[in-house]
């Protein structure tokens, strides 16, 4: 630090005496050379002196800072997280959405923003600082959002409590709604998540309700019963029946507010009318699959009736694991259908399917043979998943700590699968071994990023493909019950 705001200090300096010699003397690459060479130097008792000496005997770059600034240039960062490499736990304070918009824009624009915020110690939401800042880099956008911004600056209470989902949904908004919604919410003064109302709202009502200029006006009862059919959404139904909203996780309400409004509208009041439905979002999901996506009704119509002679596991599923049936293959539904009846203890289904489709979405064997147990020689057991002899290394070593794979999205996923085999099963040792880190995911795409290629740092005895690892060599038990518990949280 102390280099640096002397490098700072000097850059006053050199301007000062850039400014005796005329523009042809002197290089544009000179400048930063000289005041580097000057910060670095603890004896230099006359700067400008030094300065002024230096331009007079060199006036040209010297061979060997040329050679230096070629290599400042050579090792600009290629990607966001070696940027975040520089400035440890800003990545585990970043939320996806960060990432994706830091991923969007220049890596230099990226770059500047991401050491900007690294020195700043008052942001509350590192998340919510970028998806702003990066927010008012639109030019499409930038009238709109610099209206929005300004209304949000007059109301510092709510917006330092809002996350990066919340102020992009703001900063797409028209400011007339903006302003209605921070006007209710400022109001009301006991909103507990303000991002879920925002998003709420304007979903509900993208457009202005009334005049946002008259400062808290009331909106009319009448006007507020005479909403048409065509300016209604799911919600104003939904108000309707009580604690039905509260019982649709956000994939069943996603289903609704993409279907046709007609549609969603007789979904919701059916399951209103229907007190024996025992997961409403399951109920939600299957019913609007066909009205969502038509181009997957052959296939859906048979996962269907595959699911249909399953009432049991049907009835438990969420609709996060009725969407991954709806878009894999059928057979490989039967198998897992299958080996989910066979067991007859799934305590989980809907993480067991979800599970089970990431690690194998293509068939393992026919399904069409119903209940064909797999000839023993074909499988090993191993932990607590039954594996083929020629499932890869990553697969093997992944199902070594279930927990851990429950972990990873499935864009980590599928990048360590793409990558070299040996490099992937490097990152993965290095999770395990780590075991603290909160964000297997991030880890993974960060890990990949610096370094694509296999740095032989494995140990042979860590993992064998083969061969199940003898106990000594599996993870520690408070490593895996980390990764264990965080999955079983999200799962339930």
């Amino acid at each position: 630090m102390r280099h640096f705001g002397r490098s700072l200090g000097y850059e006053n300096l050199w301007m000062r005496e850039l400014s005796k010699h005329s523009p042809g003397q002197i290089q544009n690459e000179l400048p930063r050379p000289v005041i580097d060479e000057l910060a670095s130097k603890s004896d230099v008792r006359n700067p400008s002196a030094f300065v002024s000496s230096t331009i007079a005997k060199y006036p040209m770059l010297r061979p060997h800072l040329r050679q230096q600034n070629a290599n400042l240039i050579s090792a600009a960062p290629r990607s966001i997280y070696e940027v975040l490499q520089r400035h440890p736990g800003l990545e585990q304070a970043l939320d996806a959405v960060a990432l994706r918009r830091l991923e969007e824009v220049d890596i230099a624009r990226a770059a500047d923003l991401l050491d900007d915020l690294a020195q700043r110690r008052g942001v509350r939401n590192p998340s919510a600082f970028i998806v702003h800042v990066l927010g008012r880099s639109t030019p499409a956008h930038d009238e709109q959002e610099g209206e929005v911004d300004r209304l949000l600056q007059a109301y510092p209470h709510i917006r330092e409590r809002l996350d990066s989902q919340a102020l992009m949904k703001l900063s797409d908004a028209d400011p007339a709604r903006v302003e209605e919604i921070l006007q209710d919410m400022d109001s009301k003064g006991d909103v507990r998540n303000p991002s879920a109302f925002i998003v709420k709202a304007l979903s509900s009502f993208p457009t202005p309700r009334h005049d946002a200029n008259l400062s808290h006006r009331p909106l009319p009862e009448l006007e507020m019963q005479n909403v048409g059919d065509s300016q209604m959404t799911i919600y104003d139904v939904l108000d309707s029946h009580p604690g039905l909203q509260q019982a649709l996780d956000a994939t069943a309400l996603q289903r609704l507010e993409e279907a046709d409004f007609a549609r969603a509208a007789d979904v919701i009041e059916e399951l209103a009318q229907r007190p024996d439905v025992r997961n409403c979002s399951a109920f939600v999901v299957q019913a609007l699959r066909h009205a969502v996506a038509p181009m997957y009704d052959d296939q859906d119509g048979e996962v269907d009736r595959i699911l249909l002679r399953y009432p049991a596991i049907r009835g438990r599923l969420d609709g996060q694991a009725l969407m991954k049936l709806a878009d894999s293959d059928p057979a490989r539904v039967e198998e897992i259908l299958q080996d989910m009846d066979s067991k007859g203890d799934v305590r989980n289904p809907s993480a067991f399917i979800v599970k089970a489709l990431s690690s194998f979405p293509a068939p393992r064997h026919d399904a069409n043979v119903p209940h064909r147990q797999t000839p023993e020689p074909e499988m090993q057991k191993m932990g607590n998943s039954w594996m083929r002899q020629e499932e890869s290394p990553l697969h093997q070593l992944l199902s070594s700590d279930p927990g851990l794979r429950e972990a990873l999205d499935d864009g980590a996923m599928h990048a360590l699968e793409a990558c070299d085999p040996e490099r992937a099963l490097e990152v993965v040792e290095d999770i395990i071994k780590k075991g603290d880190v909160r964000n297997p995911s991030a880890f993974v795409a960060a890990s990949l990023a610096k370094y694509p290629q296999p740095r032989g740092t494995r140990s042979e005895e860590h993992w064998r493909p083969v061969q199940p690892p003898p106990p000594m060599a599996m993870p520690h038990p408070s490593v895996r019950s980390s990764f264990a518990s965080r999955a079983s949280d999200q799962a339930m």
